[in-house]
């Protein structure tokens, strides 16, 4: 069947869409690297916490609490020197 005259088809011509520009590929990995290491500082630094209130170690418990907060500002830190290029 061919088309009706003056009706369209109700799609647009557009280029192909595409996720990820080809122009930011570079700070895609280490920008969700960083967000990884954000959220896993997170989880130790709850972890921690849960471990000194549920074992009494406080020593373990600190030490725990400090390995989350390095580890999330590494990532926070990598998170945003890659957004600073943008």
């Amino acid at each position: 069947m061919g088309a009706i005259p003056g009706m369209g088809t109700g799609l647009k011509d557009s280029a192909p869409l595409s996720i990820v520009p080809a122009s930011s590929g570079e700070s895609f990995v280490p920008y969700f690297l960083g967000k990884f290491l954000e959220l896993n500082g997170m989880v130790i630094l709850a972890l921690g916490l849960f471990w000194g209130l549920a074992r009494d170690d406080v020593r373990v418990e600190i030490g725990m609490l400090l390995a989350g907060v390095a580890i999330f500002l590494v990532g926070y830190w990598i998170e945003r020197k890659v957004s600073r290029r943008r």
